[in-house]
């Protein structure tokens, strides 16, 4: 039961970061933290159901450790200047509440799977340095993939 409540708030997440990083180029700071928050609670309170060992410390750190993807990214971030966006860095903290870090993981090498052809394709076409497009509407794409794993 928890299991499809987790799989149907990250789909909501998902499609909630998606549609606005494709119509603003940002994510509200709201939808991350409402998904965090949502995530926790449902990753931490019925841990057992999620096969947490019940003990609060181990879940916590278990939890922070399928969050270390986005914490990656996020310093990527940093020293990239944002060539790697912020807000992607974000979305993988969060989702890796959701699915835990190998499905985490999983979900960000098909997002630039699908990505890459079209990057290539822009690049090829003359708008290479500069031109940015938006992440999320392939992670969520991606996602779709995973949440069916």
């Amino acid at each position: 039961m928890v299991s499809r409540l987790m799989d149907g708030a990250f789909f909501l997440f998902m499609g909630i970061a998606a549609w606005q990083d494709a119509r603003k180029r940002s994510i509200s700071l709201k939808t991350f933290l409402w998904a965090a928050m949502l995530g926790i609670g449902l990753r931490l309170g019925p841990a057992k159901d999620l096969g947490g060992t019940g003990e609060p410390w181990q879940n916590f750190v278990r939890l922070a450790g399928d969050m270390i993807l986005g914490s990656l990214l996020l310093g990527l971030s940093v020293l990239t200047k944002e060539g790697i966006g912020r807000g992607d860095g974000w979305f993988f903290l969060v989702s890796g509440i959701y699915l835990g870090f190998w499905k985490n993981l999983l979900l960000l090498w098909g997002s630039l799977m699908l990505c890459f052809p079209v990057s290539l394709f822009l690049f090829l076409r003359g708008r290479g340095k500069g031109y940015r497009i938006p992440f999320l509407p392939f992670v969520f794409l991606a996602g779709l993939g995973v949440l069916l794993l």
